[in-house]
């Protein structure tokens, strides 16, 4: 089976401290890889220079059959009436990102959501934006995925209102609802009951099991080892594949 995420040779550099130093990584459909590494290597970075939050030196994202990255070609126009074939990373078009962040979910620690709007707000809006869905659509598809994690009865609660856990939850829930190819992972767990990362590991294989490829980021190598088909270790900015048993892993 081919990859539905590739990353090719990218470099990130901050000042003097390159941050990704020629990284690859290749995920196929339905499968779940897992990145651990020191606090500070760049886990973070690498998941926000796929979808575009920070802008790399080099490199290409290649998302099924579409690459996004370094090219020197004008021609194409990712209008959706065809697929380019590459686009420059660090000049993209707002078409571009609009493509990846329409395939491509993530949920960082921070968790954002508009601290105006309730939490049924916070996911109505984007299925309606980014995906142009009716109201009443939208509407049932943000609870279904509220109720998959027992959020349902804070639908009309405002962010101020709920705990970190929490926050963390509707997070998972909006990214899972847009029904995405790609789901990228930052600390799913860092502020959840024992209980509630159960969830979420199943979440991960209920996901994996529609041929949606998973990647996550993490410090914790139990929860590592509940989810993870392939496993990598980013350190001094190279990420190498390791698949040995997760658990032994404690420096990350």
């Amino acid at each position: 089976m081919s990859s539905v995420l590739t990353i090719d040779h990218l470099d990130y550099t901050v000042g003097d401290n390159h941050v990704l130093d020629d990284v690859h990584l290749h995920v196929k459909a339905g499968e779940s890889a897992v990145i651990l590494g020191p606090s500070g290597a760049g886990k973070s970075t690498l998941l926000k220079a796929i979808i575009n939050l920070v802008h790399p030196q080099s490199g290409t994202v290649r998302l099924g059959v579409r690459t996004v990255g370094p090219s020197t070609d004008e021609s194409f126009r990712p209008d959706g009436q065809a697929e380019p074939t590459t686009i420059a990373l660090d000049r993209p078009s707002k078409g571009d990102v609009n493509f990846l962040r329409r395939n491509i979910a993530t949920v960082f620690q921070s968790y954002p959501m508009f601290t105006h709007k309730t939490v049924l707000q916070n996911i109505v809006e984007p299925l309606r934006v980014v995906h142009g869905m009716s109201l009443d659509r939208a509407h049932r598809t943000a609870i279904e995925y509220l109720e998959k994690f027992k959020l349902g009865e804070k639908a009309h609660a405002y962010p101020h209102e709920l705990s970190g856990g929490q926050k963390q939850r509707v997070s998972i829930a909006r990214a899972l609802s847009h029904n995405p190819r790609v789901i990228l992972l930052d600390e799913p767990t860092s502020a959840l009951d024992y209980d509630l990362v159960g969830d979420v590991a199943a979440a991960v294989h209920a996901l994996t099991e529609q041929g949606i490829a998973v990647v996550t980021v993490t410090h914790d190598p139990t929860f590592a080892s509940r989810i993870a088909d392939s496993t990598f270790r980013l350190a001094d900015g190279r990420l190498k594949r390791t698949d040995r048993r997760v658990g032994s892993m404690t420096g990350a």
